[in-house]
């Protein structure tokens, strides 16, 4: 779900006037990052799209390619 139309939220919000594309919200495409998956006990290579946390530093967001579980990693402060 798009950030902007409330992804934890219970009641979903509306788009922005301008439609989603003029929100202002970057998402970047696949990307191969390396990640500890927490099931398998080992580093995983996966494809995951980067993502900026509350807290403003980025992070890569995928799911383990082996057993399926979601994997992060953050990445350091977005510039």
């Amino acid at each position: 779900m798009h950030p902007c139309l409330g992804e934890g939220s219970i009641v979903p919000k509306r788009p922005p006037p301008g439609g989603l594309e003029d929100c202002g919200v970057k998402e970047a495409g696949m990307a191969k990052y390396e990640a500890y998956c927490v099931k398998c006990r080992a580093k995983r290579e996966f494809e995951g799209t980067e993502v900026t946390l509350k807290n403003g530093r980025r992070a890569a967001k995928g799911d383990c390619p082996v057993c399926g579980t979601k994997v992060m990693r953050i990445l350091g402060k977005a510039s």
